[in-house]
């Protein structure tokens, strides 16, 4: 067996590697035909990461992801048919139609937020002595921000139960990490803090998952925090929107290479070199995946839309005198 996996959890793995990839290759096709309006980030390719986090969590850690970790929620068990509702505008997804992409629940369009989120709530955890452990995610363009150096350095001097995961694809839009840090590996930057630091490989989903286990752990024995670099890769260009400029930055060449590391399809095969499945037990997973996907577009496409007063709920104030008189 795989780290001691049994068959039954081998097998579930490839199908949370699947449901991720499907999940936001099926935005992006929504997204082409007009169902889904504006700009969509997806992290095809990432689901190494996405779901070698989800395994290492527990009931009760909570985790702040990047616009680029809807697949992640998927991993973790959020129902896809209230996400894609959501994607859709659409009165019952997780937030009502109100968030859209950049907003799901536990997501933020805000670049570097999530670190400082995330010590927030460990810090919470640590106040009401709770075996609980949060998680900030950014990625290598995030990396340079001010305050998720801020929080981490805070995180540190008061040991908050707290993980910084930076999902490293190479580039921020299109700017390669080569041109905004010296650094070959970005973990390196926990010595400033004195936090441990590990880079792993961000496309072998057992490494993201034993890495990230061993870190959370750590952090909920009261260790304190630490920071996990995933090296992984981005297939599909930064958004829908500047999906003409992906030669611009990177060549045909590297995205094949990377391509070649693929994490479903190295899972895959080390099942299959194992003896742990057959081809057939696969194929069956593909196809389960595939009608759970096309059942959940389908309940989002049926789902209401919202009114047009229900702009107004859910504000700090509901009722804005003169808004609705000029067709706001």
């Amino acid at each position: 067996m795989i780290e001691n996996f049994d068959k039954e959890k081998c097998l579930d793995i490839y199908r949370l590697l699947k449901m991720s990839r499907r999940f936001e290759q099926k935005t992006l096709e929504l997204g082409g035909q007009g169902e889904i309006l504006g700009s969509l980030h997806v992290g095809v390719g990432q689901e190494a990461v996405h779901v070698g986090i989800a395994l290492a969590l527990k009931d009760g850690d909570i985790t702040f992801r990047t616009h680029r970790d809807s697949g992640q929620m998927v991993a973790e068990g959020i129902d896809p048919k209230y996400l894609f509702a959501e994607l859709m505008g659409k009165i019952n997804g997780y937030c009502m139609g109100l968030g859209g992409s950049m907003h799901l629940p536990g997501i933020s369009g805000v670049l570097g937020v999530n670190a400082p989120m995330a010590s927030g709530a460990a810090l919470a955890f640590k106040l009401r002595n709770e075996k609980r452990v949060a998680v900030g995610q950014y990625g290598d363009g995030a990396s340079n921000l001010g305050p998720l150096h801020e929080s981490m350095n805070m995180a540190a001097i008061w040991k908050l139960p707290v993980v910084f995961i930076c999902e490293n694809n190479g580039y921020a839009v299109t700017t390669s990490i080569k041109y905004s840090s010296l650094l070959e590996n970005l973990s390196d930057r926990g010595k400033a803090w004195g936090i441990p630091g590990e880079t792993v490989d961000g496309m072998d989903v057992m490494a993201v998952y034993k890495a990230a286990s061993r870190l959370i752990e750590r952090a909920r024995s009261g260790e304190g925090p630490a920071i996990l670099e995933c090296k992984t890769y981005r297939y599909e260009d930064h958004s829908k929107s500047t999906a003409n400029l992906v030669l611009s930055y990177r060549s045909k060449d590297e995205i094949a290479e990377w391509m070649k590391k693929d994490a479903i399809a190295g899972w895959a095969g080390k099942l299959l070199d194992e003896k742990i499945c057959t081809k057939a037990d696969l194929d069956k997973i593909d196809e389960l995946v595939e009608k759970t996907i096309e059942e959940a577009v389908e309940f989002a496409r049926n789902s209401p839309l919202p009114e047009p007063e229900d702009a107004f709920k859910h504000m700090y104030a509901t009722e804005i005198k003169g808004i609705p008189q000029k067709g706001w």
